[in-house]
Order: C-alpha cells, then sequence, then structure tokens
C-alpha cells in the first residue's frame, strides 16, 4: 500500500491542476469557472479618535492595501455612485458605533463589511538597553493603532484589536521630533503607517474570508428587483442568487441590535447588470421586498 501513496499524490495534484484555468477553480464535470463575486469593503476612520491628520494619512495607506486585494472591490464615497454614503459613521449617544444604523447603511451600497480604524499617540520613544558586554540606545517613533470589522448582514463586529507599530528613526530626529511634533517626517510616517496596514490587513483579512458574500434587494418596480452590486463586484447576466427573508432583529446591551439572517424564500436569476448595480426578474409566486439578502446559489454538481 505504501507504494501506492506516491502514486495517489500524484493523481490528486493532477486532478487539481486539471481543476484549474487561469487561475480559477473549474468544476470537475461542469467545465465552467467558479468566478465569485467580489466582497465589497467600506473604510472609514472611527468619529474623534479616528479623524486627526495622522489617521488622515493611516488611513490611505490602509485603502491602498485592501485596494490591491484581488478579493475585494473597496467602495470609494467620492465616486458618485456613492454619495449618498455619510462622511462619518453613526453613533450611539455613548460615542460607540452605531452598528444597526451602519448595517443598514452599508446595505444600501451593496457592502459586505465595514472597516473602521484609528491611529493615536504618535510619538517617539528612547530605548536604553545593557547586557554584560555592551550597552546601547536606540529611537524608534511609533503609534498605536485599532482596526474593527462589522458584519453587513448581521450587524456584528467580526474583529476588534489594537497594535503598536515602530520603526527606527535617528538621535537627530528623535531630539528634533521630541522639541517639535509637528516637524515629524513624512519619511517616517510613511514607513510605520505602511508596516502597519500590513499588520492590519492581514489579520482583517482573515476575518473577511469568514464573510459570506451577499447582495441586497435596493427596490422593487413591479416585477424586477434592483441589486445593490453589479459589474464591479463581478456580477453578471445568468447568476443565480438564492433570495432570503428579512430575518429578526433583536435588541442587545448599550442599544446595539443585531439581525438573525432569514431563511431562503426562492431564486432569482440576474438579467442585467451594470456599474454598481444590478436587475432581475422575480418570478411567479415569489414576495420580494427591499431589504432583503441575496447570496450566490451553491453550483449543481
Amino acid at each position: 500500500m505504501k507504494r501506492l501513496y506516491p502514486l495517489l499524490l500524484l493523481a490528486v495534484c493532477m486532478l487539481i491542476s486539471g481543476c484549474m484555468k487561469n487561475g480559477s477553480l473549474t468544476m470537475i464535470g461542469g467545465n465552467k469557472d467558479i468566478e465569485p463575486p467580489l466582497k465589497k469593503i467600506w473604510v472609514m476612520p472611527f468619529p474623534l479618535t479616528g479623524e486627526n491628520a495622522f489617521s488622515e494619512k493611516f488611513g490611505n495607506s490602509l485603502k491602498k492595501v485592501f485596494g490591491a486585494e484581488k478579493s475585494l472591490f473597496l467602495v470609494n464615497s467620492h465616486l458618485s455612485d456613492y454619495k449618498a454614503l455619510p462622511e462619518r459613521l453613526p453613533l450611539l449617544p455613548g460615542g460607540r458605533i452605531n452598528n444597526s444604523t451602519l448595517s443598514s447603511i452599508a446595505e444600501e451600497a451593496g457592502i459586505q463589511a465595514v472597516g473602521v480604524y484609528s491611529a493615536v499617540d504618535v510619538s517617539v520613544e528612547e530605548k536604553y538597553t545593557e547586557t554584560m558586554y555592551l550597552s546601547k540606545t536606540r529611537w524608534f517613533l511609533k503609534a498605536f493603532f485599532s482596526f474593527s470589522v462589522y458584519d453587513t448582514e448581521t450587524s456584528s463586529k467580526l474583529c476588534d484589536f489594537y497594535i503598536e507599530e515602530k520603526v527606527k528613526i535617528s538621535k537627530e530626529e528623535f531630539d528634533e521630533y521630541s522639541k517639535s511634533p509637528e516637524k515629524i517626517s513624512e519619511a517616517s510616517v510613511s514607513e510605520l503607517f505602511n508596516q502597519a496596514s500590513l499588520t492590519i490587513s492581514e489579520k482583517a483579512l482573515d476575518a473577511l474570508s469568514k464573510v459570506s458574500w451577499k447582495a441586497f434587494i435596493v427596490s422593487v418596480n413591479g416585477n424586477k428587483a434592483r441589486i445593490s452590486s453589479g459589474k464591479e463586484a463581478l456580477v453578471k447576466p445568468g447568476d443565480e442568487m438564492d433570495v432570503f427573508s428579512l430575518g429578526q432583529i433583536f435588541e442587545g446591551k448599550d442599544g446595539f441590535r443585531y439581525r438573525i439572517p432569514g431563511d431562503i424564500k426562492g431564486k432569482i436569476k440576474i438579467e442585467r447588470s451594470e456599474n454598481y448595480y444590478s436587475e432581475a426578474e422575480i418570478p411567479g409566486g415569489l414576495t420580494v421586498v427591499p431589504g432583503m439578502t441575496l447570496k450566490p446559489s451553491p453550483m449543481a454538481e
């Protein structure tokens, strides 16, 4: 039996290779590429602590990293189709994110997840170390960063973490920045923010991998449904979507509200796909209302 292991391994490798075409998986026997829609993510600063000059620069660095991720479509509120997105995230009276309102806003734009960031306490640090043989002083530029990911469908927070990042600077830079923090160089900040962006994106992408792709019914006109995602998310005519009921809302602590996803009510097929939206015909017997969730139908084997 042991002699068969190499042959079995080779057969599996050939099978996987045969299922790959231009980097995408092809159904065995189906001869059809699986090209899942892109997940739409909206990245915004946390109101108050996230609204400062350093945080804005960090946000640009973070968005650059997320924008390069091939499985994501980074929503830009400056695009005409996303002008309705607010400039600041909604807050509860206590100053925390209003997760339910945030989800409602994101649904309208077909956003699967919202990333919320801040960069605070950009400062310098002098660190002295001494051993039996030598002593050494090093100087750093450092900052604290936070990042949270909210799931649109359930209004729940998928991850919430804080990190501290440092980059080395010279003694001259340390002295200058200590006396005049406003003189912190663009180069030093860029290095610090790029380093933090890579660390955060790795953690955030792991959380986003657990978010299922979904779109939402924006409006209904007769037997036509307008859907919140289109060509930008690789939604195309012929795609079949499962339609889910609105689900239930329940109250959590401190004013938070969460949604329990609904059940499958039927299927619709995309007829037309445009930039930032698509349309589908509602089959007879299926009742569809705005706010319902859509997910790609599993492909038949």
